[in-house]
């Protein structure tokens, strides 16, 4: 593996902070917002004193786009009619972009590359066992709160407050448990303990009844099996579909939600707040509403028709486009481009180890499935989501060989 320090620097305080750091997490990102931050805080210090001791700061040309997103929605910010408030709403979810530059040149050795990959499956697999736990009991034990009924049983939140919360960021954590069974099978050395968790983390997310999660997982599979071995492809649908079909056999409400994915009077909240989103995309085009204002301005751009929430646009890139603008959306989407192209691309470097393939994998199906579920929900702007979205990113871009932008 070509990401890795010299030796010498693994013994150094700021190397045993990092490597401790960037462990707590990835164990932690699963589950709480609060722990999630303090590790991450604590994770960007430590890369920060790393960076300052080696000065290996290499440019990526990522951050070309996140800077432009950036000043896009300052922009917006500065010209809304509370700007204040407006950018205040900004860095309330975006300062999430400003560790990237430094968690993106972590430095570890190969061995405590491959350790964090197992304290993130072993997280992920306690996450989903308590997942299921609540799809039955209906109890969020650390709140002490019951969950939301379903039919007969329950919307798993996990260790979050919302199941739309915990559906995505467990989607995006069995794209990597995926990546890694799927190529320990494919060097013929299967690794069990990746696909038990995996398997718990699907039933997870089965738990949420999150269709938007449910529909993503079919890009999951596509992305990481096409990059892998693209003979696999159809057994990976065919899977998934009869996955899918089993559980809805079982359980009617399970039915009922795939059902409900085709019947336009089940969704009419949601695509009557497509129609608000884009009026007020229409009115503003340029600068958008401002950040944080769509409640506040939701009356006057109102659809006609039935609503059960108001919140956002209920789709990552209406809501953005409604916010801070056409062009904030277009960087937005511009930035995520450039970084799957850059991630194919580093993919097929044959120096890569089988660890960075994984990784890369899992990395470009995170973020295209998340993509692909916040076409119906806005995930980008809740910070669980957030945090963890991000974290698959910088993962990902520090297994990328150096000439992909490392």
């Amino acid at each position: 593996m070509n990401t890795h320090p010299d030796q010498s620097d693994f013994s150094t305080p700021a190397h045993q902070w990092l490597t401790f750091s960037f462990y707590a997490f990835l164990a932690t990102v699963p589950w709480s917002l609060s722990i999630m931050q303090m590790t991450l805080v604590s994770t960007t210090l430590a890369a920060a004193w790393q960076l300052w001791r080696t000065g290996r700061f290499r440019f990526n040309p990522l951050y070309g786009f996140m800077a432009a997103f950036w000043a896009l929605r300052l922009l917006s910010a500065l010209f809304a009619p509370r700007p204040m408030s407006s950018v205040i709403s900004v860095f309330q979810n975006d300062w999430v972009m400003l560790t990237v530059p430094l968690l993106a040149g972590i430095r570890l050795s190969e061995e405590q590359w491959r350790r964090a990959l197992r304290v993130f499956m072993v997280s992920l697999g306690l996450v989903a066992i308590y997942g299921i736990v609540q799809f039955f009991a209906g109890m969020e034990y650390f709140r002490g709160k019951h969950l939301a009924a379903y039919g007969n049983h329950f919307r798993a939140t996990g260790g979050f407050n919302f199941y739309l919360t915990y559906a995505g960021n467990q989607m995006m954590g069995f794209a990597v448990l995926l990546s890694a069974f799927l190529g320990s099978l494919k060097n013929k050395k299967p690794e069990l303990p990746y696909l038990i968790s995996g398997i718990l983390v699907l039933l997870s997310i089965v738990a949420t009844f999150s269709r938007s999660t449910w529909l993503a997982l079919v890009v999951v599979i596509a992305v990481i099996t096409l990059m892998l071995d693209r003979r696999w492809f159809g057994w990976g649908l065919i899977s998934l579909i009869a996955a899918g079909t089993v559980a809805a056999f079982v359980s009617p409400e399970i039915m009922e939600r795939i059902t409900s994915i085709w019947d336009p009077a089940k969704n009419a909240p949601r695509l009557n707040l497509w129609h608000t989103g884009w009026n007020m995309v229409k009115a503003n085009p340029w600068l958008g509403i401002g950040p944080g204002e769509f409640n506040r301005v939701f009356e006057i751009y109102k659809h006609p028709g039935y609503y059960d929430a108001g919140g956002h646009a209920h789709n990552d890139m209406l809501n953005l486009a409604a916010n801070s603008g056409i062009p904030a959306m277009l960087a937005w989407l511009g930035m995520w481009g450039f970084l799957i192209f850059s991630a194919f691309k580093g993919y097929r470097n044959p120096q890569n180890s089988a660890y960075q393939r994984t990784i890369i994998r899992g990395m470009v199906a995170a973020v295209a499935g998340i993509l692909l579920a916040g076409f119906f929900q806005c995930y980008y702007t809740d910070l669980e989501n957030n945090i963890f979205w991000w974290a698959m990113v910088v993962w990902g871009v520090n297994m990328l060989p150096k000439e992909s932008g490392q």
